[in-house]
């Protein structure tokens, strides 16, 4: 009955519009909409239907093979090639650059010439990470100061060599981030054991909070000098870090299941934090955690 049948395969997914997205502009396949539908065209002639479905469940797992020339390569360009994934910094006449594959590079920004570089994951032993290393140089003073993933380093902005290594901790595609407390400036990293704090001179670790947070957005300040933490499972939290005679305390103050940023960092002003809570843009109340609108 079959045997002359033209088959096809297919699969569901619960959002359309962000399959057709990466088949057709990430991958550059061929994709077009019929009967509320997605047909996929695959080299050779095949084709795959895609269908909505509301209560989709991902399978376990999905295979899709092609043949190319040079896996590695293709395996760069799916992933955005080996260039920066975060925004280059731009301090007295030089461009950090800090690529997907470890490389931080220093160039004149008159003219693009390599100053000096450094293969950072090479250096510090660190695994490429799966979406490659995604944070933007800190350039405090006379230093650069990169993530390793989880592990903070710092180099000499002027001839590259290094100054000190972080404790190690976890992954991370945050980006170092300078703040003053208690009149300390020191340098946070979140990552995925939740958030640390190093010497801006020696790299020594002053304090941790330990929560598991979004180790991609960036941690927030308040007016009152509180810090702000992000979690795409357990919302936002607030805590206060203080330090006396005795050494650095940290105290929880607040946390909030009302805004949950994943990809996106949210946004400080007069008393709110504003940001996306899953896919809605929302507005919590920072004096406690309280949701003002969605």
């Amino acid at each position: 009955m079959l045997h002359d049948a033209h088959a096809f395969s297919g699969f569901s997914s619960n959002d359309l519009a962000a399959a057709k997205s990466f088949y057709a502009d990430t991958l550059g396949l061929t994709v077009s909409e019929d009967f509320g539908a997605l047909n996929l065209e695959l080299p050779g002639g095949q084709r795959v239907f895609i269908y909505p479905k509301e209560n989709h469940q991902p399978a376990t797992y999905t295979a899709l093979n092609f043949e190319v020339e040079d896996i590695e390569a293709s395996v760069d360009d799916l992933l955005a090639g080996a260039g920066p994934r975060a925004t280059p910094t731009l301090s007295n006449g030089r461009v950090y650059t800090f690529g997907a594959t470890g490389i931080l590079n220093v160039l004149d920004a008159n003219n693009g010439a390599v100053l000096w570089s450094r293969n950072v994951a090479k250096e510090t032993n660190t695994e490429t990470p799966f979406w490659g290393f995604s944070g933007s140089p800190l350039v405090i003073g006379d230093m650069v100061i990169v993530a390793a993933s989880g592990q903070l380093v710092a180099y000499d902005a002027a001839s590259g060599n290094r100054r000190w290594l972080g404790p190690a901790g976890g992954d991370s595609y945050s980006s170092p981030h300078l703040v003053t407390i208690d009149g300390v400036a020191q340098v946070l990293l979140v990552r995925g054991a939740g958030v640390t704090s190093v010497a801006v001179a020696d790299g020594k670790q002053l304090w941790e909070h330990k929560w598991p947070s979004n180790f991609m957005v960036q941690p927030g300040m308040t007016a009152e000098g509180d810090i702000l933490l992000t979690s795409q499972e357990n919302g936002t939290r607030r805590i206060a870090v203080s330090h006396n005679a005795s050494g650095w305390s940290v105290a929880e103050r607040w946390t909030s299941n009302t805004l949950k940023p994943y990809f996106n960092d949210f946004v400080v002003h007069k008393g709110h934090a504003f940001g996306f809570d899953g896919r809605i843009l929302a507005c919590i109340d920072l004096a406690n955690g309280e949701r003002k609108w969605k």
